[in-house]
């Protein structure tokens, strides 16, 4: 073995000691640009040199984004029953292409849009959205979000004889 049966490794981190002596060093501590190298001193007899340092790599950290989504519609309050109604989710850090789910009352409905648009809704119907992110270092990946719809008007069809 070259670097005998025992080597020793001092990791450093910006040139500053890290790690505790392994072949592999684990921190989460690192930031971007950071510089991670590694010195190994062998514990052959005799070698030639004793101690040898890694190539430097170069980290690249990014930073963690957070996934939000909001609801809105597109309709003056109150709704009457069976004016179509679009709700329109609005994302934040969704990421180049984010995936939707939409349910009414827990129940699977429309497209993978941002938009869906219905018209049977009811007094009393919730609607909600679930985004899925597909952007880098999205911490939540999945994020849902509510409307309660309590603002309908009613119909009412009075018979005259």
């Amino acid at each position: 073995m070259v670097g005998g049966s025992n080597p020793t490794y001092q990791w450093t981190v910006n040139g500053n000691p890290s790690g505790s002596g392994f072949v592999t060093f684990t921190t989460s501590a690192l930031n971007d640009g950071d510089i991670v190298k590694v010195a190994m001193t062998s514990s052959a007899v005799c070698p030639f040199p004793a101690t040898v340092n890694s190539n430097p790599i170069v980290m690249n950290v990014i930073s963690t984004v957070i996934p939000d989504v909001t609801i809105s519609a597109n309709v003056v309050w109150p709704i009457c029953d069976g004016t179509p109604v679009t709700f329109n989710a609005s994302v934040v850090n969704g990421g180049p292409v984010p995936a939707f789910n939409w349910q009414i009352n827990g129940v699977n409905t429309g497209t993978n849009s941002p938009a869906l648009t219905i018209a049977n809704l009811v007094d009393g119907d919730s609607i909600k959205v679930r985004l899925v992110s597909n952007a880098t270092c999205a911490n939540p990946v999945v994020v849902f979000r509510m409307l309660l719809l309590l603002m309908f008007c009613q119909f009412f069809h009075q018979q005259y004889q």
